[in-house]
């Protein structure tokens, strides 16, 4: 059927070649979505049941949802470098913590020799207290 059928440019819509309409016999209209004689009975259910196209609603709404989830992303991707630098900021915190930690035992070792034995005493004393 669809092989006899031509592209309307002006109505956007499939049309009967020209060569395909012909006149009907009696009781017999000429269909124009089928491009064929239907009785005339069928051709009323047929007006019936025809709808003309109208433009999709949800072209907008495919839109609005790849916005929303670009939104998202860009939003995601901040808190993901927000908590990138505060690891960053955490690792240099430790770093400068074991520098200090290291300076004030060699610290403690210059002004007593025998402060690294007490501080191996006191931990082996809390040790063996738990």
């Amino acid at each position: 059927r669809d092989q006899s059928r031509v592209w309307d440019n002006e109505e956007c819509m499939c049309r009967c070649s020209v060569e395909m309409v012909k006149p009907c016999s009696t009781d017999f209209t000429f269909d124009l979505s089928t491009c064929a004689c239907i009785p005339n009975e069928a051709n009323n259910i047929s007006k019936l049941v025809f709808d003309e196209r109208v433009e999709r609603s949800d072209t907008l709404a495919g839109d609005d949802k790849k916005h929303v989830e670009n939104i998202i992303m860009v939003a995601l991707a901040g808190i993901a470098t927000v908590f990138f630098v505060i690891i960053i900021s955490l690792l240099s915190t430790i770093q400068i913590l074991r520098r200090t930690i290291r300076s004030i035992r060699e610290n403690e070792q210059e002004h007593d020799p025998n402060s690294s034995e007490i501080c191996s005493e006191q931990s082996a004393l809390t040790i063996q207290k738990s």
